[in-house]
């Protein structure tokens, strides 16, 4: 029986959730892009509604908050309730990436299939693993079903998410109140 827990997601949770297991001694795989879904799918220019001090990863370690990051990286300090920009904030996370989880596997899980003794993934890349506990972390995007609830809610209606050619960078009336 494998003793690897996989955290499938490179985002913000993705990213923490990782570093806390990893903190606890457990042998971890991460698969996805970090930040991806951020930078693909935020507007530009877009600022956060938290402000810097409620912008950051999650992590046991000191000295890895966005303040940590934007003194490091020479960008512009942040105080108070300052906007934080989208693009500093997946610079940030890419930068917590590299810092702490740097073995991110960019690749997709294609499939999680609950077995007697633990979970059986096939990624993108061809490989398949057996894996003791899975985290999903993998955001709010790419959705293949949507439920007749909330097709309504999506710009183009129901079915497979995976055709759509909508996203929030070419939505003209993007709110985000």
């Amino acid at each position: 029986m494998s003793t690897t827990t996989v955290v499938i997601g490179a985002g913000p949770y993705g990213l923490s959730t990782a570093v806390h297991l990893k903190a606890r001694g457990l042998h971890v795989r991460v698969f996805g892009s970090p930040m991806a879904s951020w930078a693909a799918n935020m507007p530009e220019g877009v600022l956060l509604k938290s402000p810097p001090s409620a912008s950051m990863l999650s992590t046991p370690k000191s000295g890895f908050t966005l303040d940590a990051y934007v003194r490091q990286a020479g960008e512009r300090q942040l105080a108070g309730r300052d906007p934080v920009p989208v693009e500093m904030f997946v610079r940030y996370g890419r930068w917590f990436a590299e810092q702490l989880v740097p073995e991110v596997e960019n690749t997709l899980a294609l499939g999680v299939d609950r077995q007697a003794d633990g979970f059986h993934l096939k990624l993108a890349s061809g490989e398949e693993l057996w894996a003791s506990a899975v985290v999903v972390a993998s955001g709010m995007d790419g959705f293949a079903y949507v439920p007749e609830p909330l097709a309504a809610l999506v710009p183009e209606g129901r079915g497979d998410a995976r055709q759509r050619s909508w996203s929030p960078r070419t939505e003209r009336n993007w709110s985000l109140s």
